[in-house]
């Protein structure tokens, strides 16, 4: 009987603990993510949920990538359905020093996409991931 519960528990709740993890979260609360590591996060997040999009448009003033990342459960293209949506921008890492909006920006994605964190109705959330 013990065994059935901890199995039952664990398939209950089991997809909270297989959630990726952002640097800051392993840590001891001090750590942020270097742009490598923001981008292997997004691109994990688009691999593993349909509502996460990831791609790169164009380069920042110092030539890095600007990842665009995309929570869209409406499952069309953002061109799509951003006709009938509202979209929500967020813009990160405009000045040196603010990584604390860029870890709560991957932690919030993250959410939205497992479904901790419901998104409001007809909403798509875009962050521009530079830093």
């Amino acid at each position: 009987m013990k065994q059935f519960l901890i199995l039952f528990f664990f398939m209950l709740f089991g997809r909270s603990y297989a959630q990726i993890l952002t640097p800051y979260e392993r840590g001891n609360g001090n750590q942020s993510a270097t742009f490598e590591e923001m981008r292997a996060y997004y691109q994990e997040l688009s691999r593993k949920y349909t509502t996460i999009h990831y791609e790169t448009r164009g380069e920042d003033d110092n030539n890095k990538p600007i990842d665009v990342v995309v929570f869209n459960p409406f499952g069309k293209t953002l061109e799509v359905a951003r006709e009938k949506k509202c979209v929500l921008l967020v813009n990160n890492g405009i000045h040196p020093g603010e990584p604390d909006g860029i870890d709560a920006t991957m932690m919030l994605m993250r959410d939205l996409a497992t479904g901790k964190i419901r998104a409001p109705q007809n909403v798509i959330v875009v962050a521009l991931a530079s830093m």
